[in-house]
C-alpha cells in the first residue's frame, strides 16, 4: 500500500468495480498543458527576478534545460545547459551560478516540507507497515532496485571521475558567487521562494488534473502522491526517476484502476511533466546546434573563397 491507495482507503474509498474506467478528456488535456506551461514560466519569472536576462531567452534556455535535467540521473544536466545558455547571452557567471543557488535553496525548503507532510501524513494513516511489507511483493520490484543501485554506481564512477575538476573550478569563484548571493535584497529572495511554491504546486497538480473524476481516489490522495512522486524525480538516480517513479505510481493506483487505465494516465503524466520538455527542449537544442554548425561551415567557405593577402595581384605601377 503506498500514499495514493493507503489515504484513499482511510478516506473510506472502495475498490474498483469492472465497470469503472479512466479517460481523461479534452479538458483535463487544457488543463494539464496549462499547469506545464505555468511552471516554466514562474522559473523564467523566478530566474529573471535574480539575473537580467530578456524573457525569451531565460524561456529557451529554461526549456533546454529541462530537456536535459529529464534525460540525466537526478535532474544533473539541467543546470549546466541552462549556465552554458545564461553565459552566451551575457550573463556573468558568477550572477548565474548566485542564482542557480538561491533557486537551489528554495526548492530544498520545499522539499523538506513535502518530505515531513509526506511523512506525517502515511504515520497518520498507519501506512508505513503495509508500504514495508507490500514493497517486496510488488511486480517489477526487482529489476527497478537492480536498475537503481546499478545507476547509483555509475553516477559514482562518474563523480569519482570528474568531480575533481569541476569542483576544483567552482571552488576558484565561490567566493564571488556568495558575495553575489548576499547583495541579492530579501524581497528577492520572498518572491524566489513564493514563485518556486507555485512551480511545485503547478508540477503537483498536473496528475490530479489527468485523474480528476477518477473513481476510487480522492483529490488529497492524488495531489500528495504527485508530491511524492516529484520528490523521488530529485533524487533516484536515473534518469526522470525511471524505475522507482513508475513503480511507485503503478503500486500506488493497484487495486483503485484498471491497469490499462494506469498504464494510461502513468504514459499521460510522463508525457506532460517528462516527454513534453524532452520534444520541445530537444527540438530547441537540436536547432541552435544546427545553426551554429551552419554558420561554421558558411565562415570557413568564406575564407576559403577570400584570397590572402600575399595572393592577392600586385597593383601595376603607371
Amino acid at each position: 500500500m503506498t500514499l495514493p491507495s493507503a489515504l484513499s482507503s482511510h478516506s473510506g474509498a472502495s475498490v474498483l468495480t469492472h465497470g469503472d474506467e479512466l479517460t481523461p478528456g479534452l479538458p483535463q488535456h487544457l488543463t494539464a498543458f496549462a499547469l506545464v506551461a505555468l511552471d516554466a514560466g514562474v522559473r523564467v519569472v523566478r530566474f529573471r527576478t535574480l539575473v537580467s536576462v530578456s524573457l525569451w531567452r531565460a524561456a529557451v534556455v529554461t526549456v533546454c534545460g529541462d530537456a536535459a535535467a529529464a534525460v540525466t540521473p537526478a535532474r544533473v544536466g539541467g543546470d549546466p545547459v541552462r549556465f552554458l545558455g545564461f553565459r552566451r547571452s551575457g550573463a556573468p557567471a558568477s550572477g548565474v551560478l548566485a542564482a542557480f543557488a538561491l533557486e537551489v535553496c528554495a526548492d530544498a525548503v520545499i522539499i523538506g516540507a513535502t518530505i515531513l507532510l509526506l511523512w506525517a501524513t502515511m504515520a497518520r494513516v498507519g501506512a508505513w507497515p503495509a508500504f514495508a511489507a507490500g514493497l517486496p511483493h510488488s511486480r517489477g520490484a526487482a529489476a527497478a532496485v537492480v536498475a537503481v543501485v546499478a545507476a547509483s554506481v555509475l553516477c559514482a564512477a562518474a563523480a569519482a571521475r570528474f568531480g575533481g575538476r569541476a569542483a576544483k573550478a567552482f571552488g576558484l569563484s565561490l567566493r564571488e558567487i556568495l558575495h553575489r548571493a548576499r547583495r541579492h535584497p530579501p524581497r528577492s529572495l520572498a518572491i524566489v521562494l513564493g514563485l518556486s511554491v507555485v512551480s511545485w504546486a503547478a508540477r503537483a497538480a498536473v496528475l490530479p488534473a489527468l485523474a480528476a473524476g477518477a473513481p476510487r481516489t480522492t483529490i488529497l490522495s492524488l495531489v500528495l502522491g504527485s508530491l511524492a512522486l516529484l520528490v523521488v524525480q530529485v533524487f533516484a538516480p536515473t534518469p526522470a526517476g525511471v524505475g522507482a517513479v513508475d513503480l511507485a505510481f503503478l503500486a500506488g493506483f493497484s487495486g483503485r484502476l484498471r491497469s490499462g487505465d494506469v498504464l494510461r494516465l502513468l504514459a499521460l503524466w510522463r508525457f506532460y511533466t517528462c516527454a513534453l520538455a524532452i520534444l520541445v527542449g530537444g527540438s530547441l537544442l537540436a536547432r541552435a546546434a544546427w545553426k551554429r554548425r551552419t554558420r561554421s561551415r558558411g565562415g570557413a567557405s568564406g575564407r576559403a573563397g577570400t584570397p590572402e593577402p600575399e595572393e592577392m595581384q600586385p597593383v601595376t605601377e603607371v
